[in-house]
C-alpha cells in the first residue's frame, strides 16, 4: 500500500524438461529443459465522485456514485528456449508469452439505487473496463486477438491493443454487453461482440450474444440458460451458430455442483 495507492508485484517461473528434442520441428534447437521466468508490478486506486441530484424514473436512476479505478502494469519475461521453436501440444506450457507488456487501463462503475421506498437496494448500472496495451517488439505475436491477461501474464495473447467491454443493467433483470478489442498490430478491429442477458426469475437465466472475429472472417451467435435445480446443483445448456457457414457449431450441456465453502453452505 502506498497511501492511497496499492502496489501488487508479482514473480512466477517454470521448468519443462522433454524426454526427446524436437529435430522434425526445430532441428537448431537440442535443449531438453526449458526455463521460463517473469517478474512484474500492478499500480492501481480508485476514485469516487458521489451525485445525489441524478433522479430519472425512464433510467430507473436514483442518486449515483461513480467509481474510477486507473491502473498501470507491467510485465517482463524471458525463456532459454523461444515459443515459436516448440511444437504445441499445451498452449498453456509451451505458449507461454514471452517479453514485455506495459498496460494502462481505467476500470468505472456507475452505481445506483432501485427499489422505491423501503426497498432500496444499490446496483451497478453501468461499468466499463478500457485497456491499452503495448508489448516490446521482441515478443511473438501468436493470435490476432490479442488480450493482456494480468493475473495470469504467461497466457496473454500478447500485442498492441486497445480492448474496451461495457456492461449496462437496464433493469434488473435485463443487460445488455457489448465488447471489443482493436490490434494496432494489424490495424483492424480484432473482435467485436454484443449481446444481452436475462434474469427470468431467480435461479434462471439465459444470454445471447454476437461474435464477429475479423481474421477469420467469421461471425458467431451464442445462446445459452442455466437453472437452479437446488441449492446444490444447476443445469446449463449452451449453443454456438456458425453464422458464416450456416449451422450449429457446438451444443453443450452441463451440470454443476456447488460444494461448502467458506461463508457458504450447502
Amino acid at each position: 500500500m502506498l497511501g492511497d495507492w496499492n502496489l501488487t508485484p508479482s514473480m512466477a517461473g517454470r521448468v519443462t524438461h522433454y524426454d526427446d528434442t524436437f529435430d522434425q520441428y526445430s532441428p537448431a534447437d537440442d535443449e531438453h529443459t526449458r526455463l521460463w521466468g517473469s517478474t512484474g508490478a500492478q499500480l492501481s486506486t480508485t476514485l469516487q465522485h458521489i451525485d445525489n441530484s441524478v433522479d430519472s424514473k425512464a433510467l430507473d436512476l436514483h442518486r449515483m456514485r461513480h467509481l474510477i479505478s486507473p491502473n498501470l502494469g507491467v510485465w517482463t519475461s524471458g525463456t532459454n528456449v523461444d515459443n515459436v521453436d516448440l511444437p504445441v501440444y499445451d498452449d498453456t506450457i509451451e505458449g507461454l508469452s514471452e517479453g514485455t507488456i506495459a498496460n494502462i487501463g481505467l476500470d468505472q462503475i456507475w452505481q445506483t439505487q432501485r427499489g422505491g421506498p423501503a426497498r432500496w437496494h444499490s446496483v451497478d448500472v453501468f461499468k466499463l473496463r478500457t485497456d491499452f496495451t503495448i508489448t516490446s517488439d521482441d515478443a511473438n505475436i501468436e493470435s490476432p486477438i490479442e488480450r493482456t491477461i494480468f493475473y495470469r501474464p504467461e497466457l496473454s495473447n500478447v500485442g498492441d491493443s486497445f480492448t474496451a467491454e461495457g456492461e449496462w443493467l437496464v433493469t434488473d433483470s435485463f443487460s445488455l454487453v457489448g465488447s471489443e478489442i482493436y490490434s494496432f498490430d494489424y490495424n483492424q478491429p480484432a473482435r467485436t461482440s454484443g449481446g444481452f442477458t436475462i434474469q427470468h426469475w431467480p435461479g434462471f437465466g439465459s444470454y445471447m450474444e454476437y461474435r464477429g472475429i475479423n481474421a477469420l472472417d467469421s461471425k458467431f451467435l451464442d445462446f445459452g440458460t442455466q437453472y437452479e435445480l437446488t441449492t446444490k446443483y444447476s443445469l446449463g445448456a449452451d449453443a454456438v451458430m456458425d453464422l458464416t457457414n450456416g449451422g450449429l457449431q457446438t451444443v453443450s450441456f452441463e451440470i454443476r455442483r456447488r460444494f461448502p465453502g467458506p461463508g457458504r453452505q450447502c
